[in-house]
């Protein structure tokens, strides 16, 4: 659901072409770019330049984000299970060393912790924080299933930052080396991101992904394919 890498060096003249094509065309005699039109021109560069910035600042840490997305959705279905596979079996142990008597429900709530602040920590809009706070998993609150879902949605909000960021580089790349004109190409990505989308396709083919479109109630081809 991504729309196409576009490379923006045509939008690259910005108000000033608009004018009658490059800066200094029929709109101010042939003589140069007029000061309005640099301004804008400007104003332009640095409103596109401060949209890489968010960008790339949310994009730091998205692998790392993404792998520990996974570890928290993992454990919350051992604790479902009450089944602890052996890795973590031995954090719990480790874990229960400053925590005596800790369990594994505890170990998940930590994990989730970590999960919050390093998907907040590199937020750089309201709309990107309420995003964490909305879908963050709490094992305080919720079912194991729940903390699972929650988990993987964060996992996918982490796969969108990083695939995002990817994006807008491409598109520097094929713009010069130049951030001019990424406003609009960004917008129309994140138009199209879907969260869900990301956590599903980080999921190994086969039952994990059987699973997941079941938990979120795509149950029909019909729906499978609209998804």
């Amino acid at each position: 659901g991504q729309p196409a890498v576009i490379g923006g060096a045509g939008r690259a003249a910005g108000p000033a072409g608009a004018k009658g094509g490059a800066a200094g065309g029929s709109g101010s005699g042939g003589i140069g770019p007029t000061s309005t039109e640099v301004a804008s021109q400007t104003g332009l560069a640095q409103s596109d330049n401060a949209r890489y910035t968010q960008v790339s600042q949310e994009g730091t840490n998205s692998q790392t984000g993404v792998q520990l997305a996974s570890q928290v959705a993992q454990l919350a279905d051992q604790v479902r299970t009450g089944k602890l596979s052996k890795e973590w079996a031995d954090n719990l142990t480790i874990f229960q060393q400053n925590s005596p008597g800790a369990t594994a429900r505890q170990m998940l709530e930590k994990y989730a912790q970590q999960l919050k602040t390093m998907a907040t920590q590199n937020a750089t809009t309201d709309s990107s924080r309420n995003q964490i706070d909305a879908g963050m998993p709490d094992p305080t609150k919720m079912t194991p299933d729940a903390v699972k879902q929650a988990a993987q949605y964060v996992g996918g909000i982490f796969g969108m930052r990083g695939a995002r960021q990817s994006y807008a580089d491409q598109y520097i790349k094929n713009n010069k080396g130049s951030a001019m004109g990424l406003q609009g190409p960004d917008n129309e990505f994140m138009r199209a991101a879907d969260p869900n989308v990301f956590a599903y396709k980080g999921l190994p083919p086969g039952q994990e992904r059987q699973d997941f479109l079941k938990a979120h109630g795509l149950t029909t081809p019909a729906k499978q394919q609209e998804f």
